[in-house]
């Protein structure tokens, strides 16, 4: 009953603010700038803070630098100035913050981002043009980064294989950590932030130092970050600790006015980074990371202006690695030691060009994982050490060529129509677990074959197109209507093909014959733009055919993958925002529904209805005072073996200062208290973690950001 009431009193306090502030909105006409799609506020000046307008936003998601509101793609932009005041300890739960985006939580440090009802595989991961590529049996791929790094996270909603290739059917999510801005005068410019979080005793800190004239750029940052068990209404959330620490460095120089070159150098590294148990582990368990690292080298060269019609060419090679271990002690008798190497490396080439009304792009890329894992499982009574490896040593690789085309009539109405297509190639040696048996301190590296956890040397070759339609039209002032149709394929991951992972109580196991996943995606948008008036609304419908999935073979305990025939997910998106006086007011709804038809059941990790709201007030000698109410309602529409999950309202209170200039630096505060009753609630995403009954409770922050 009391769940009732809290989350009807979150409606009904929504509601009332909309009231009260469109009536006060529409007969004054004065506010602040706005930006579309998001709950919060960025400050960029030193008077006042300010938000982003679309017309303002230059994303480079499409591949090509343009401005958000002159393209039809479903693009969410999140700003550096969005991390920095955050509280947040990983991107996944910034990004959470809009509509059509939710939170997988693995712990407070391993989260993941469900896009419109997606995630895992079926999303695309980069980081300054360079994928991720890991395992993603546990969030972690977007844990992996110092939030102060980033410059902007733009998130793509849906297919995009035409863009991106395999894999991109449920979106795109692209970090920007590296930034080279240019000046005329040579600068150099120095920060450093601070952060204590009450709810894990977490401590975060970081330092950068940029230099920049017209014709370098140059930038070094450190940071490192500590935090306990999380706190809970229900006491501590076991194994939710971490430590990490990042450094970057990156540069460019422009060549003869129109050349440029540039380097970027990433090293991120987690250790003794608690996993809370899962479905698949006994109460007792205990999982952690003892060591997680990424490490990017990434090299750029791009000339601009060739010709009249050759705007640009670009050239960019890369090599990103990641390193995961993991320790899992399902109980006092054993220990599991899996880890595994996954190396990456990409070359792209890209050609823009310009002729008449048409903006023309075409190009080339590859890209190539290797992965080399093994696992020792120690049997402490028998002094008994088994070796196997969970997927053989192989790899993947994925070549495609593609193009696009906007095309803007008279009127402005704009059309893009894109191409791409894929060859893919994955190859893995032969490999008999175990591998080998110590007992008793003798070695034997010929044990008895298990032939259901043994693969034979495989060679297998796909290839697919994708495509993709949009249209922009403008349909009365400031009103935009959007159109998106696109076909998205995925081929599957070497995991889904190769995988052997046995976790005593439950057994999972690749499949070699897998056939690519195909996708077909509709979305239609309607929205608004200006200074004190936002608002969008976007419908999709998205088919898929050939879902991978983990089937039940054997009693509940032995799944293997197969492909299923078809499954739909379909919702709407939905925000709104407007602005009086020294009033901000911003509010954000998602709605999903995931349905195997070929089954006619529930698909699993589907979130509930959710609501987002924001009411800010700007003091103008001091900062401002943001209010945020988060409504998830029940979610009972769940696949098989998932658990019901309860609606909840939460509450968090902020406070971002104005810059105060201090002995020729700029100090901004940051503080606030997230669940501001310390409600307890069990969040769906998270939901597969069986012994996990409740999310972190009130917490108390602040942070300092100090720039010279």
């Amino acid at each position: 009953m009391i769940r009732y009431i809290s989350i009807k009193a979150g409606f009904l306090f929504i509601l009332l603010t909309i009231g009260l502030f469109a009536q006060t909105n529409f007969s004054s006409g004065r506010g602040h700038s706005g930006q579309s799609n998001a709950v919060g506020f960025s400050d960029e000046d030193s008077s006042r803070i300010n938000k982003y307008t679309l017309d303002e936003i230059k994303v480079i998601s499409n591949r090509a630098d343009r401005y958000l509101y002159d393209i039809p793609q479903q693009i969410e932009y999140f700003s550096s100035q969005m991390f920095s005041k955050s509280s947040a300890s990983t991107i996944s739960e910034i990004l959470s913050e809009t509509d059509g985006l939710w939170l997988i939580r693995d712990g407070m440090w391993g989260t993941a981002l469900n896009i419109r009802g997606s995630s895992g595989n079926n999303i695309v991961t980069l980081v300054d043009g360079a994928r991720i590529e890991t395992a993603n049996n546990h969030a972690a791929a977007l844990s992996m980064f110092n939030m102060q790094d980033i410059s902007s996270v733009e998130v793509l909603k849906s297919g995009y294989s035409s863009l991106y290739g395999t894999g991109a059917t449920g979106g795109v999510i692209n970090v920007s950590t590296f930034d080279p801005i240019f000046q005329s005068e040579n600068v150099i410019k120095a920060e450093v932030s601070s952060q204590f979080n009450s709810v894990n005793s977490g401590n975060s800190n970081h330092v950068s130092i940029n230099s920049a004239s017209a014709s370098h750029y140059l930038k070094i940052a450190y940071g490192r970050r500590s935090a306990g068990d999380a706190s809970t209404p229900a006491g501590i959330l076991k194994d939710s600790r971490f430590n990490d620490r990042s450094f970057s460095a990156g540069g460019a120089l422009k060549l003869l006015n129109n050349h440029t070159i540039s380097f970027n150098y990433q090293n991120f590294y987690a250790s003794d980074v608690g996993i809370p148990g899962g479905r698949s582990f006994p109460a007792a368990a205990t999982a952690r990371y003892p060591e997680e690292k990424r490490e990017l080298s990434s090299f750029k060269y791009s000339i601009d202006n060739l010709s009249e019609n050759f705007s640009k060419i670009s050239f960019q090679a890369y090599r990103q690695d990641i390193r995961r271990k993991v320790e899992l002690k399902p109980n006092v008798n054993a220990v599991l030691l899996p880890e595994a190497d996954h190396r990456t490396r990409g070359l792209s080439l890209q050609s823009d060009w310009t002729f008449d009304r048409h903006l023309l792009l075409a190009g080339v890329e590859y890209w190539q994982r290797e992965m080399d894992s093994r696992r020792t499982t120690n049997q402490i009574p028998l002094n008994k050490i088994v070796g196997e490896r969970p997927v053989p040593i192989s790899d993947y690789g994925s070549l495609g060529f593609f193009v696009q085309d906007e095309y803007k009539f008279p009127g402005e109405i704009v059309a893009m129509l894109g191409f791409r297509y894929d060859l893919v190639r994955v190859t893995s040696e032969e490999i008999d677990n175990p591998e080998y048996i110590i007992i008793n301190g003798i070695k034997n590296d010929n044990p008895p074959v298990n032939p259901s956890a043994s693969f034979s040397a495989t060679d297998i070759r796909n290839s697919s197109w994708s495509a993709n339609f949009g249209m922009l039209v403008p349909v009365f002032d400031l009103h935009q209507i959007t159109l998106n149709i696109g076909r998205s394929f995925r081929a599957p991951s070497l995991e889904e093909r190769f995988q052997y992972i046995n976790l005593g109580s439950v057994i999972f196991l690749g499949n070699p014959d897998l056939d690519p996943e195909s996708a077909y995606n509709f979305d239609i948008g309607f929205r608004r733009n200006s200074p004190n008036i936002r608002y969008s609304i976007n419908f999709y419908w998205n088919l898929f055919n050939n879902l991978v999935i983990d089937d039940i073979a054997v009693a509940d305990s032995l799944y293997i993958k197969k492909n299923v025939g078809s499954a739909r997910i379909y919702g709407f998106d939905a925000s709104a925002g407007f602005s009086a006086g020294n009033f901000d007011f911003s509010i954000v709804a998602g709605y999903v529904r995931g349905e195997d038809t070929n089954l006619d059941l529930n698909l699993p990790q589907i979130p509930p209805l959710t609501l987002k709201s924001a009411i800010a007030y700007t003091f103008s000698s001091t900062g401002q005072l943001v209010f945020r109410t988060e409504i998830f309602t029940d979610q009972d529409d769940i696949a098989p073996g998932e658990v019901r999950t309860g609606g909840y309202t939460t509450f968090n209170l902020h406070f971002n200062s104005i810059p105060v200039k201090i002995y020729g630096s700029y100090v901004k505060l940051f503080c606030g208290i997230d669940n501001l009753t310390n409600k307890a609630y069990k969040y769906h995403l998270s939901s597969y973690r069986g012994i996990i009954h409740f999310e972190p409770g009130r917490n108390y922050f602040i942070k300092a950001l100090f720039s010279i």
